[in-house]
């Protein structure tokens, strides 16, 4: 018997199925981010104790290469044209946004 390439049809009101999942959320007006400082001088020493390991693997050079974009941007270059944003569009851009009149 042939096994076909379509998807299963999912009857739309079993609530029991394998993928239905209901979840507890907590609410959002409940919740309170906690920040630790953190002393920025640690933080410079820890980085300047492990950016040198992590970069004497070899995989993290394979992956960082697999990752990169193939395309080199000169910042610097003479000729490269800074990005400008159309004079009659500033006052839409940075004004608040407005509701759709229908």
């Amino acid at each position: 018997m042939k096994k076909s390439n379509a998807h299963p049809k999912i009857d739309a009101g079993n609530t029991q199925g394998p993928r239905h999942v209901q979840l507890e959320l907590p609410e959002a007006a409940a919740f309170v981010s906690k920040r630790f400082r953190v002393d920025p001088d640690s933080v410079i020493s820890v980085c300047e104790e492990w950016l040198p390991r992590l970069m004497a693997r070899p995989e993290f050079w394979e992956r960082r290469e697999a990752d990169r974009c193939p395309a080199e941007f000169d910042l610097a270059d003479p000729t490269r044209v800074p990005i400008t944003y159309p004079a009659e569009f500033i006052d839409e851009l940075l004004s608040p946004r407005r509701e759709i009149e229908a």
